[in-house]
């Protein structure tokens, strides 16, 4: 797990962490605040491996945007060198209790959250993540 405090992507109001899935990971995506699907994009892409810094911007990709009560949370699916398939559960109006499934990917790779600068970040990088009990941030 890595953790960008100021965002990382050249935006100053968000907070990034970056979850890294081995095949032996739960790939299992799921809502980080109740909110409402405000979009959902694919993205064609590269499938660099996920360690690779070019990953996050350059590999093929889901981003699912969610409007909470206290701001706007992004759910980046970032394919990798062997996943290469990322599927989303879910559709623009949907409307989301926290920790409701909202997609995954196949065999592993990256996982990006985007929070609101407010966010208060509860894990550190090297932390490892378990899907649907790790707190990773609160309001």
């Amino acid at each position: 797990m890595q953790r960008n405090g100021n965002g990382g992507d050249g935006e100053e109001n968000e907070k990034i962490i970056r979850v890294f899935l081995s095949v032996f990971s739960v790939h299992l995506q799921r809502s980080p605040v109740n909110g409402t699907v405000a979009g959902v994009a694919h993205k064609d892409g590269k499938f660099f491996a996920a360690w690779n810094p070019r990953a996050q911007a350059e590999n093929e990709q889901n981003v699912i945007t969610i409007q909470g009560d206290d701001g706007v949370y992004i759910v980046r699916q970032i394919a990798g060198l062997i996943a290469r398939r990322c599927v989303s559960w879910v559709k623009t109006g949907d409307t989301l209790e926290a920790g409701d499934k909202i997609g995954m990917i196949k065999f592993g790779s990256q996982v990006d959250l985007h929070l609101p600068k407010s966010a208060m970040i509860r894990v550190k990088n090297g932390d490892k993540a378990r899907a649907g009990i790790t707190v990773l941030a609160e309001k």
